[in-house]
């Protein structure tokens, strides 16, 4: 893992995520932690979101699809 340092932190922010941490029983540090982990799967979880959309998009306009997947390897086997 890579380690991260933040300067120059304002104390009443210090002092916000301490008094967080503490109420959800963590560390500063794993709190942080959780913050950043929130963070950066937001987009993530953007993504999903859209690509959930598109599917249901796609299968009210064509229904469900059937899986290929056995067709597919029959033909693999076949080659």
């Amino acid at each position: 893992m890579t380690e991260v340092r933040i300067r120059n932190v304002e104390p009443w922010i210090v002092a916000a995520i301490h008094k967080i941490a503490k109420q959800n029983g963590r560390s500063m540090e794993n709190e942080i932690k959780e913050a950043l982990h929130k963070l950066a799967g937001a987009d993530k979880k953007k993504w999903i979101l859209r690509l959930r959309r598109g599917r249901n998009k796609i299968q009210k306009k064509y229904g469900i699809l059937s899986d290929s997947t056995p067709e597919i390897r029959a033909e693999r086997e076949e080659w």
